[in-house]
C-alpha cells in the first residue's frame, strides 16, 4: 500500500498529466455543444401537464418554474395568491399545470445573448405559458423538505433580502435602488454568492474545529460536509460548487502531501466542473 501511495504521488506530479486531460476535456466538450440536442418529451399541441417542481423563482408578480425539460411561466392576479403559493407550494411538489407551449426565440442581433441556447444548455426546450395549476402531490424528498424548511425560515423574516442573497445566492428581493447604488460603487460582487463566502465560511469553521481539538482530517471532513450542504441550499451556484471544489481538492493535497501545484489543481477542479 505504501509503494502504491509512493507511485501514486508520483504520477500527481507531472503536469502533462493535467494539461492532456485539460485538453482532452476541452475537445470533448466542443463536441458536445455541437452535437448535443434536448429531446423533446413534448409535443407543442399538448396543454395538460404533470410537473414536479424543481426550482422557482418569483420577480414582482411574475412566477417562474422549473421542470424537466421545460420553463413555466405565470403571473399572480394578486398579492394574496402570491402569498398563497409561497406558503402552500414547495421544491419537490407535484402539480397539475394547464396552458400553452412556446419554442425559446433565438436572438434577432448577431453575437448577443441567445435566450433559447441558454435554456437548451439547461435542457429546457419549451416555455410553458401557465394559466392555471393546483398541486397533486407533496413532496417527499428528506433533502428537499431540509431545504423548503430553510426557504421559509428564510421568508418568515421580515427584512430577509440580505439572507436571500448570502445564503441563497438571490439578490433579486434587495430594493433597486439601493442596488443601483451598490453598482454605482462597485461592490455588487459582495452580495453574489462566490468564492469569498466560501473562504469565509471555511475559515470560521476551521478555526472554531481548532479550538474544539479536532484533529486535521476529522476538521477537513466536517467543513467539507458543511460547504456541501451549503452548496446544497444555494441549488449549486457555480461560483460556490467551483470554490468546493478547489477546497476539497487542496485539503486533501494538503492532509496528504500530495505537492500538487497549485494551477493543476485549478486544472483539476474545471476537469471535474
Amino acid at each position: 500500500m505504501k509503494q502504491f501511495t509512493l507511485e501514486l504521488r508520483k504520477i500527481l506530479l507531472y503536469d502533462a498529466l493535467y494539461l492532456s486531460l485539460l485538453v482532452f476535456i476541452i475537445i470533448y466538450l466542443i463536441f458536445y455543444n455541437l452535437l448535443n440536442e434536448v429531446e423533446s418529451i413534448y409535443s407543442l399541441d399538448e396543454t395538460n401537464f404533470d410537473l414536479i417542481i424543481k426550482n422557482y423563482k418569483i420577480d414582482g408578480d411574475k412566477l417562474s418554474l422549473e421542470f424537466d425539460n421545460l420553463l413555466g411561466i405565470y403571473y399572480f392576479s394578486s398579492k394574496n395568491e402570491k402569498e398563497s403559493f409561497i406558503n402552500s407550494y414547495s421544491l419537490g411538489d407535484e402539480i397539475s399545470v394547464k396552458g400553452s407551449l412556446a419554442i425559446p426565440q433565438n436572438n434577432t442581433i448577431f453575437n448577443s445573448f441567445n435566450y433559447k441556447k441558454y435554456l437548451n444548455k439547461k435542457n429546457i426546450e419549451y416555455t410553458l405559458s401557465i394559466k392555471e395549476f393546483k398541486k397533486i402531490k407533496n413532496n417527499k424528498n428528506i433533502l428537499l423538505k431540509v431545504k423548503n424548511r430553510i426557504y421559509r425560515i428564510i421568508n418568515s423574516i421580515r427584512y430577509n433580502e440580505y439572507l436571500y442573497a448570502f445564503i441563497l445566492g438571490d439578490s433579486s428581493k434587495i430594493d433597486t435602488n439601493i442596488y443601483n447604488n451598490y453598482k454605482t460603487n462597485g461592490i455588487t460582487h459582495l452580495f453574489a454568492l462566490s468564492g469569498l463566502h466560501v473562504s469565509l465560511f471555511s475559515n470560521i469553521i476551521l478555526s472554531l474545529l481548532k479550538r474544539m481539538k479536532f484533529g486535521e482530517k476529522t476538521s477537513f471532513i466536517i467543513t467539507s460536509i458543511f460547504l456541501i450542504f451549503f452548496l446544497f441550499i444555494a441549488s449549486f451556484t457555480p461560483s460556490i460548487l467551483r470554490a468546493t471544489i478547489f477546497f476539497i481538492l487542496s485539503s486533501i493535497n494538503n492532509i496528504y502531501y500530495l505537492f500538487i501545484k497549485p494551477k493543476n489543481i485549478l486544472y483539476l477542479t474545471f476537469i471535474i466542473l
